[in-house]
């Protein structure tokens, strides 16, 4: 393959890359003698077009071997199939993040070393159905709900100073902080 092509390229008088389309062609299209068929119908099972045909037509009565036949027929009763539509899958997105009121935020792809993946939580100001209006840093920031992962928060309900007796009657006292 390396010869003929260095050869159909060094024979143009055009440049190289103007020439290697027309080149590449004719090396798939070149008939050969001992198969008595070419490169592309040995792939494909049929002749290649060419641009202006500029050969005559390759049915010159030789009796192509029985196993290019067979592609032959096999490739003529291959059928297109039906297109599948990739983009219509159903995006993952947390039941939470519908209800929660503060978020955290995924940071972008570049970030200092050992830097937390989310930055946050940040309160959520509007739902939209692929955005969210986060207020960041006292400023409104409409984010992606890709970027998005909702939080959970300790209730205020919850009384400071909680305090269990052990089975043994000592009093436990758990401080959360401010």
């Amino acid at each position: 393959m390396h010869r003929p092509l260095k050869q159909a390229l060094m024979c143009s008088k055009q440049t190289w890359f103007e020439a290697l389309p027309l080149a590449l062609l004719g090396l798939r299209t070149v008939l050969r003698e001992d198969i008595n068929a070419t490169a592309a119908e040995l792939t494909y099972g049929t002749n290649l077009r060419v641009p202006g045909q500029f050969f005559v037509d390759s049915n010159i009565g030789i009796p192509l071997p029985d196993y290019l036949s067979r592609l032959q027929e096999l490739m003529r009763a291959l059928k297109p199939s039906d297109p599948v539509h990739h983009g219509l899958k159903a995006v993952y997105m947390p039941k939470d993040l519908q209800t929660c009121s503060h978020v955290f935020v995924k940071r972008g792809p570049i970030k200092r070393a050992l830097a937390t993946p989310f930055e946050g939580p940040f309160p959520v100001k509007k739902r939209q159905d692929k955005n969210f209006v986060v207020l960041v840093n006292v400023q409104e920031k409409v984010i992606s709900v890709d970027r998005l992962k909702p939080a959970v928060l300790l209730s205020d309900t919850t009384s400071s100073n909680l305090s269990y007796t052990t089975k043994y009657g000592r009093k436990v006292r758990f401080r959360l902080p401010p």
